[in-house]
Formats: C-alpha cells, structure tokens, sequence
C-alpha cells in the first residue's frame, strides 16, 4: 500500500475537496485525482461519492479512513521511534572498565543521564588487555577505559588522563605531618602488591627498581578496594592510582606522595572505531575525556 496515497486520501476525506485538499497538500488537483482513482482501483471499492459541493465518504470510505488514521498513526510514532533509535541505539551503553575508575564513573552517568534520560547502562570490570580486546571486537561493549594502551587494527584509543600513584597507609603509620615518602624509605616496609600479571605492578617495580632497592612484599593482591582494607588492617602500605583513593570512601588512610621516583601511568578510552557510534555514546565519550582534562596531574582534581 502506498503511504503517500494513504496520506492524500485521508486529507481529502478530512476536507471533502479536491481543490482544497490539493492546495493542503501542495500538488495539483490533477495529481490528485490520479492518486485517489488509483487507491480506489487497488482497492476493488469506492471511497467517495462526488458530487458538486465535493466529496463525502461511501460506508465503506469511512471504514476505511479509521483504518487508515490509525496506520499513519502508527508509521508517525515509528518515524519518531526511529530519531529516538539513532540518538540512543540499543539504548543501553555497555562499559569495560578497570577497577580504578569506578569511584569517578558514576559522576559521569549522572551528567549522561541529564541529556539521554532513556538510556541504561552496563558496567564491567574488565582487567585483562585480552578481554577488553575480545568484548570491544564482539561488540560487546561500547567502550573501555584501561590503562593498558590497546592498539589493534580496529580500535582507536585516547588518553583520558595521567595519574600519579599515591602511597596509603593505617592512620599513624607515618607522621600525621608527613606529607611525601621516598620510595628508598619503603625499602623495610612491608609492601602490599597487585599479582605479577598486572600493569600496575610493573609500575611499582620500576620505581623501586630506579631508586635501586628491593621491596618487601608481604601481600599480592588482585583489587584496590581489598588492597585499601588490608592496610586499614595495619597488613602494610600499597601504591594506588591517585584518583582512585581521592574518590573512594577510605578517606581515613594517610596519604602521601611518593617521590624518587613517582611513578605515573596513564589512563585511556578505547572504542571499536568502525562501529556505528550513537550520539549517546559519542555524548558519553565526550564526558569521559572532559573529565580527564580536569584531572591535574598533581593535584588529582
């Protein structure tokens, strides 16, 4: 069925002119008449009895205009369904992300809903590079925030940001007026470390490595939130990205910069870059990396 017959015919039944609805509709009466000859030949019936004043419906004119209202209703709210579709696609952004950035995402889920109220969200820690890899290339998710620099031929990355590693410890461990540590005075100081398979880790050993002492790990640990719980227990100190520990609820733990070395990495936003980016993900992209360039890099803030 023709749409645009549908939307001829039912203006001239609204009007009950073929001069006044080919005005309405901005086509000659001519053009007109043809396309309602036609919807009437293709229905086998006649819609509309003439007469000199106009037009008026047949019984079964009428049925037929209820039926088509209702179908152009219904491809009106689908076109309009359709925008919502190319502002907000599935209208669920699914995110990988590493543990480190969980304390400050939230914030940016709040901006996003502020402009795409409609939109769910789906968080994933995702720690392995692999992973992160893997969900990115199946479309899994829309897009991962690592530290891990992610370079395949499908994606394209940006830095969000450079953090330095903040060193925790149990209130009263150091004095309350300390407010940097060398890392050569954490040489005999037990040490609480993320598994050897992880980034982090390689950027705590380089810096004991540049002040040429060895540390004294007593701990491994896989996650900041359990690491932060072990020294709240006195268990020992850790290096934590700065802005994971200003954002998160130990608010209790000392503090300190490390110095001599202090070790630094940065933070990336990966995305497939020939998939289709919505403008909700392209809005929530855009939150992320004005974010970033409000993190200094000595500050944290």
């Amino acid at each position: 069925m023709n749409l645009r017959r549908l939307f001829y015919f039912t203006t001239l039944a609204e009007v009950r002119s073929f001069t006044r609805a080919a005005k309405k509709l901005h086509i000659s009466q001519p053009s007109l008449s043809y396309a309602i000859k036609q919807l009437e030949k293709n229905t086998d019936t006649t819609l509309f009895e003439r007469h000199e004043g106009g037009v008026i419906l047949t019984d079964i004119g009428q049925q037929f205009f209820n039926i088509s209202k209702e179908l152009l209703a219904h491809y009106d709210e689908a076109l309009t369904e359709f925008e919502t579709i190319k502002e907000t696609g599935t209208g669920t952004i699914s995110i990988g992300m590493i543990e480190a950035v969980k304390n400050w995402i939230p914030t940016i889920i709040s901006d996003h809903q502020n402009i795409f109220d409609n939109v769910n969200y789906e968080l994933y820690e995702i720690l392995n590079p692999a992973e992160m890899i893997s969900s990115l290339k199946s479309y899994h998710t829309h897009l991962c925030i690592s530290n891990y620099l992610i370079q395949e031929d499908f994606t394209a990355y940006e830095t969000l940001y450079e953090e330095e590693f903040a060193v925790i410890a149990k209130p009263g461990y150091f004095a309350p007026s300390k407010k940097e540590v060398s890392v050569a005075e954490l040489e005999d100081v037990p040490l609480i470390l993320s598994p050897n398979k992880y980034l982090t880790q390689q950027n705590i050993l380089q810096a004991f490595n540049e002040a040429k002492i060895k540390p004294n790990i007593k701990l491994k640990v896989e996650k900041f939130e359990t690491t932060c719980t072990c020294v709240e227990a006195g268990l020992g100190v850790a290096f934590v990205p700065k802005n994971f520990i200003l954002y998160s609820r130990f608010k209790e733990l000392q503090i300190l910069k490390p110095i001599n070395p202090t070790p630094v990495r940065s933070v990336y936003i990966v995305y497939h870059k020939n998939r289709t980016i919505t403008k909700s993900v392209a809005h929530f992209i855009n939150l992320c990396k004005t974010f970033g360039k409000r993190i200094d890099l000595t500050s944290g803030q």
